[in-house]
């Protein structure tokens, strides 16, 4: 959340428009569900889709840069936004286990993500966000900028060098939530689950 802010409030950076309305709009015109013509998208097709995307965007004036908030992107898409928008960058946050768990389990629960509710099911989803981020590392490592929560103050002025953005002109409030272990044995149960889901892996 504080690297999206930071970057929100980066005076290049504009809020891009969803990619998932272009995607759902082709698997409407082609009568298929996504996962059933992604895999058999040529090239040109992606082009295609991506100026769509690029079309459906509100100007943004004299601001060089598009973000798209993790929040808003089904998981699922991020090989099809690679694919449609080749200048795309992607930014992962290296983040302790219990704390990204737990960030997730604070949130608003909404019917797609019902495994925000279960603990057991938390551990599950990060070991396979896990793996699946080490899939898209060896696809897609030169378009993957890794920032460090622990050294956000830092990593973030680097953030903004490798995507080609000058020093923000207003101070950035990267103050972060209450750290999970502060609740104590409320949050041990799943860092057990976490611990459990490394060892197997």
């Amino acid at each position: 959340d504080a690297v999206a802010r930071a970057l929100r409030a980066h005076p290049s950076v504009a809020r891009g428009a969803d990619p998932s309305r272009v995607i759902a709009a082709e698997s409407a015109t082609r009568g298929q569900r996504f996962v059933q013509w992604a895999k058999a998208a040529r090239p040109n097709d992606w082009q295609r889709i991506g100026r769509a995307y690029l079309a459906s965007n509100p100007g943004a004036g004299e601001r060089t840069h598009r973000l798209v908030d993790a929040q808003t992107v089904a998981v699922e898409h991020a090989g099809a936004i690679a694919a449609m928008l080749p200048g795309a960058r992607f930014v992962v946050v290296d983040n302790d286990a219990l704390e990204s768990g737990f960030a997730l389990f604070r949130r608003h629960f909404r019917a797609r993500e019902r495994y925000r509710c279960d603990f057991a099911e938390l551990a599950a989803y990060r070991h396979d966000q896990q793996r699946l981020l080490h899939r898209w590392s060896e696809r897609f490592g030169d378009r993957i900028v890794r920032v460090d929560a622990a050294a956000l103050d830092a990593t973030v002025t680097q953030l903004f060098a490798t995507l080609g953005l000058g020093a923000p002109t207003a101070p950035i409030d990267l103050a972060s939530h209450v750290g999970a272990r502060r609740y104590g044995d409320l949050v041990r149960p799943l860092a057990r689950m976490l611990d459990a889901q490394d060892a197997a892996s």
